[in-house]
């Protein structure tokens, strides 16, 4: 059974059809690209899956389960987390606290404790701080930890978004235009940090442009344009179809 199921996802702005009885899959494991033009489509795809859009039509299976219309709080607890394209970060609080904020669901002492500062509070505290240093350390911002997030480098900020949805500990991650604005030696060794989720056990569904970072770490890539699916197989398929590179990729992308 794939981890994520789309069946026919349609979905319509007024006249505007974004989608158009779009299907795939993801399974467990994989590293998927979703790509195409500006305006194919591909972040509609992830606002319905992670539940910011209802879909017009269609349906939306997470581990054999519907998905569409639950509410965004509801998909995350399921274990589906996700980045934007543009950077959402609370930036006057530290990267530490950034990260602390998707932890928050899972504190389990009272109000009352943390006013008091009774010991079992305390402790809570510092298993929270403690989690929230392992997760930064896993994008490589441990050392930045108590960084405020507007004094980050565009990358960093990148990574510590990444950070906040990788403390939901999901098992989908979505990750729209993740190296977007980087230069080239963040873009790699953003790679090899995608890379590195995956072993973790930690399915990736990705929305990208850059072409060498698509080709460098997919197993599959799914291509839209206009809203419907127009190819769909492995980076050397994708690369060589003729619909694809017309429509996308153009000749100097090969």
């Amino acid at each position: 059974m794939p981890l994520l199921e789309i069946h026919d996802l349609t979905m319509t702005f007024g006249g505007l059809k974004a989608l158009d009885r779009v299907s795939l899959s993801v399974e467990e494991g994989e590293i998927v690209s979703l790509i195409g033009p500006n305006g194919a489509g591909k972040t509609t795809v992830f606002n319905i899956v992670s539940g910011n859009y209802n879909p017009s039509a269609g349906r939306i299976m997470f581990r054999g389960r519907p998905l569409h219309g639950q509410a965004m709080w509801k998909i995350a607890r399921q274990g589906i987390g996700r980045t934007f394209q543009n950077i959402r970060l609370f930036n006057s609080l530290t990267a530490l606290e950034n990260v602390r904020i998707s932890l928050t669901a899972r504190l389990r002492y009272s109000v009352l404790g943390s006013v008091l500062l009774l010991p079992s509070s305390r402790a809570a505290e510092e298993r929270f701080n403690s989690r929230a240093l392992e997760v930064l350390s896993v994008v490589g911002l441990d050392h930045r930890a108590e960084t405020v997030a507007s004094s980050l480098t565009y990358g960093q900020q990148r990574r510590l978004e990444m950070a906040r949805a990788l403390a939901l500990e999901p098992s989908l991650l979505l990750l729209d235009e993740p190296s977007a604005g980087m230069p080239t030696h963040e873009t790699l060794e953003l790679m090899e940090t995608v890379k590195g989720f995956r072993d973790q056990g930690i399915t990736i569904f990705l929305v990208e442009h850059d072409m060498k970072m698509v080709m460098g770490i997919s197993d599959r890539v799914i291509v839209l344009d206009n809203g419907a699916k127009i190819a769909e197989g492995t980076p050397d398929e994708v690369r060589n179809n003729p619909e694809v590179i017309r429509a996308y990729l153009g000749e100097e992308d090969l």
